[in-house]
């Protein structure tokens, strides 16, 4: 069982990716039965991109299109996949709605009252790679999870709070 990154194969100039590649293709040839998802970005991750996007106190990101997904989503689908017979081969899984990336980032500051401004510039990396628009979604036949970004932003803990 492996859980990758979506864009595994399309985002280029990304250690990260590089190295998703090359453990799947390890997976693949190893001769054993597997199960490959690859996932969205994360609801949990969006202040974390806007951490490391954030330059002067300012949020720069590149204009992608992303489509994400809960953390339990995925968890769930994970499961799912991992008491299933092995796939082999791999497997997607998004959230119900797209955004561009900085629509996502400026949902999530808002939703902890952190005041950075967020922009979209041509140039700006995204977590040190290059991609194009659509890199980061998910390709035709994903499973599409039903959680809602709004849902999730509604359930979760409190800023600052315990869970």
């Amino acid at each position: 069982m492996c859980l990758s990154a979506v864009g595994v194969g399309r985002v280029r100039d990304d250690g990260a990716s590089t190295a998703l590649r090359a453990r799947e293709a390890l997976i693949e040839r190893s001769g054993i039965p597997y199960s490959i998802l690859r996932s969205t970005q994360l609801f949990e991750v969006a202040e974390a991109i806007a951490d490391t996007a954030t330059e002067d106190g300012a949020v720069r990101v590149p204009p992608l299109r992303v489509q994400p997904v809960s953390l339990t989503d995925v968890a769930m689908y994970l499961a799912h996949i991992a008491v299933s017979r092995p796939l082999g081969g791999a497997r997607e899984i998004a959230g119900p709605e797209r955004f561009g990336l900085d629509r996502f980032v400026r949902i999530a500051l808002a939703a902890d009252a952190d005041r950075r401004v967020v922009h979209t510039h041509a140039h700006s990396p995204f977590l040190g790679a290059r991609p194009r628009l659509l890199d980061l979604l998910p390709g035709p036949g994903a499973f599409v999870a039903q959680t809602s970004y709004r849902e999730w932003l509604a359930g979760r803990p409190a800023p600052g709070g315990s869970s």
